[in-house]
Protein backbone atom coordinates (compact mmCIF):
# COMPACT_ATOMS: atom_id res chain seq x y z
CA UNK A 1 0.00 0.00 0.00
CA UNK A 2 1.42 3.37 -0.98
CA UNK A 3 1.70 6.35 1.34
CA UNK A 4 -1.10 8.11 -0.57
CA UNK A 5 -3.37 5.08 -0.22
CA UNK A 6 -2.67 4.89 3.53
CA UNK A 7 -3.40 8.60 3.93
CA UNK A 8 -6.61 8.28 1.91
CA UNK A 9 -7.68 5.30 4.01
CA UNK A 10 -6.93 7.18 7.24
CA UNK A 11 -8.84 10.25 5.99
CA UNK A 12 -11.84 8.10 5.05
CA UNK A 13 -11.77 6.42 8.48
CA UNK A 14 -11.63 9.79 10.22
CA UNK A 15 -14.50 11.14 8.11
CA UNK A 16 -16.58 8.05 8.94
CA UNK A 17 -16.01 8.68 12.67
CA UNK A 18 -16.90 12.37 12.29
CA UNK A 19 -20.12 11.37 10.50
CA UNK A 20 -20.91 8.89 13.28
CA UNK A 21 -20.43 11.58 15.92
CA UNK A 22 -22.57 14.06 13.95
CA UNK A 23 -25.32 11.44 13.70
CA UNK A 24 -25.33 11.19 17.48
CA UNK A 25 -26.25 14.88 17.65
CA UNK A 26 -29.68 13.92 16.28
CA UNK A 27 -30.39 12.74 19.82
CA UNK A 28 -29.55 16.20 21.11
CA UNK A 29 -31.86 17.80 18.55
CA UNK A 30 -34.70 15.48 19.46
CA UNK A 31 -34.37 16.41 23.12
CA UNK A 32 -33.39 20.07 22.65
CA UNK A 33 -36.08 21.20 25.09
CA UNK A 34 -34.38 19.26 27.92
CA UNK A 35 -32.17 21.30 30.21
CA UNK A 36 -29.45 18.63 30.42
CA UNK A 37 -28.34 15.61 28.41
CA UNK A 38 -25.98 13.17 30.08
CA UNK A 39 -23.62 10.85 28.20
CA UNK A 40 -22.80 7.56 29.90
CA UNK A 41 -20.34 4.82 28.93
CA UNK A 42 -18.67 1.82 30.49
CA UNK A 43 -15.32 0.14 30.01
CA UNK A 44 -13.91 -3.13 31.26
CA UNK A 45 -13.99 -6.83 30.71
CA UNK A 46 -17.18 -7.52 32.59
CA UNK A 47 -17.96 -8.54 36.17
CA UNK A 48 -16.76 -12.13 35.64
CA UNK A 49 -13.43 -11.25 33.97
CA UNK A 50 -12.37 -8.11 35.80
CA UNK A 51 -13.36 -4.64 36.93
CA UNK A 52 -15.94 -2.54 35.12
CA UNK A 53 -15.84 1.24 35.29
CA UNK A 54 -18.55 3.66 34.26
CA UNK A 55 -18.43 7.36 33.56
CA UNK A 56 -20.97 10.08 32.91
CA UNK A 57 -20.65 13.63 31.64
CA UNK A 58 -22.96 16.57 31.05
CA UNK A 59 -21.57 19.03 28.51
CA UNK A 60 -22.77 22.48 27.45
CA UNK A 61 -25.38 22.40 24.70
CA UNK A 62 -24.38 23.01 21.08
CA UNK A 63 -20.68 22.41 21.72
CA UNK A 64 -18.33 19.81 20.28
CA UNK A 65 -15.87 19.65 23.13
CA UNK A 66 -14.17 16.34 23.69
CA UNK A 67 -13.74 12.74 22.75
CA UNK A 68 -13.18 10.14 25.43
CA UNK A 69 -11.43 6.95 24.48
CA UNK A 70 -9.65 4.12 26.24
CA UNK A 71 -8.16 1.87 23.59
CA UNK A 72 -6.08 1.91 20.42
CA UNK A 73 -9.07 2.17 18.00
CA UNK A 74 -9.80 5.58 19.56
CA UNK A 75 -6.27 6.89 18.94
CA UNK A 76 -6.72 8.49 15.53
CA UNK A 77 -9.93 10.32 16.37
CA UNK A 78 -8.49 11.53 19.68
CA UNK A 79 -5.60 13.14 17.81
CA UNK A 80 -8.06 15.40 15.97
CA UNK A 81 -10.42 16.44 18.75
CA UNK A 82 -10.22 19.54 20.88
CA UNK A 83 -9.89 17.86 24.27
CA UNK A 84 -8.91 14.19 24.25
CA UNK A 85 -9.71 12.47 27.57
CA UNK A 86 -9.41 8.95 28.91
CA UNK A 87 -10.07 6.91 32.06
CA UNK A 88 -7.14 6.01 34.34
CA UNK A 89 -7.01 2.43 33.07
CA UNK A 90 -6.75 3.39 29.38
CA UNK A 91 -4.06 2.01 27.08
CA UNK A 92 -0.68 3.73 27.60
CA UNK A 93 -0.73 5.17 24.05
CA UNK A 94 -4.10 6.77 24.75
CA UNK A 95 -2.88 8.24 28.04
CA UNK A 96 0.05 9.85 26.21
CA UNK A 97 -2.21 11.95 23.94
CA UNK A 98 -4.91 12.66 26.53
CA UNK A 99 -5.03 16.12 28.06
CA UNK A 100 -7.18 14.88 30.94
CA UNK A 101 -7.09 11.44 32.59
Amino acid sequence: MTKEEREAKAAAKLQKEKDRIRAMSEYELRFADCEYICGIDEVGRGPFAGPVMAGAVILPKDEEILYMGDDIPDYEVMQHCGLPCCPADAAPEIKEISKYI
